[in-house]
C-alpha cells in the first residue's frame, strides 16, 4: 500500500507518517522492485493506535517503549497469554474506578487504595493460574517445564 493510502485511510499527513518511520514507531518494507515504501494492514492499524495515543497526549518515547516492550513480550514463551492478561488489568482497573466512584459518593470506601490492591491481587492469581494451566496442558515436554520452571 502507497503512503498516499495510508494518508486516506488514516487521516494523517504523509509528514506525520514519516515522522514516525524516523521515530521507529513503524517499520514498512521495502518494494523490491522500485524501493518505495510498502504499508501493510498491520502497518495501518499501528499508526492509527499511535495516533490515538498521540490525542491522549503520552510521548513519542513512551510509545516506543510501549513497542519495544510489546515486541519482547511476544518472543517470551506465554506473551500472548500475559498480554491478553494485562490487557483485561486495564478494562478491570477502569471499571473498578467507576465502581469506587459510585461507592466512594455513597459513603461506602474512603480509599481506591483497597480496590486496585484487590484488583491486582485477583489478576496476578489469574495470571498464575493461566500460565499453569497452559505448562500442564502444553504439548512441550512437562517434565522439561517442570525443571524449567520450578527448579528446587
Amino acid at each position: 500500500m502507497t503512503i498516499k493510502e495510508v494518508e486516506e485511510q488514516t487521516g494523517l499527513t504523509r509528514s506525520n507518517i514519516r515522522f514516525y518511520e524516523r521515530e521507529k514507531l513503524i517499520e514498512p518494507t521495502r518494494n523490491d522492485k522500485n524501493g518505495y515504501r510498502d504499508y501493510s494492514e498491520s502497518d495501518i492499524k499501528n499508526i492509527k493506535k499511535i495516533a490515538y495515543l498521540r490525542t491522549l497526549e503520552i510521548s513519542i518515547e513512551d510509545i516506543r517503549n510501549i513497542i519495544i516492550y510489546v515486541k519482547w513480550l511476544m518472543n517470551y514463551p506465554y506473551g500472548e497469554l500475559v498480554r491478553e492478561y494485562l490487557s483485561n488489568y486495564m478494562c478491570f482497573v477502569a471499571l473498578s474506578a467507576e465502581l469506587f466512584i459510585i461507592l466512594f459518593v455513597h459513603g461506602v470506601l474512603k480509599s481506591i487504595v483497597a480496590v486496585l490492591f484487590v484488583d491486582t491481587v485477583v489478576l496476578i492469581g489469574l495470571l498464575i493460574v493461566g500460565i499453569f494451566h497452559k505448562m500442564t496442558n502444553s504439548r512441550w515436554d512437562k517434565s522439561k517445564m517442570t525443571n524449567r520452571f520450578f527448579r528446587r
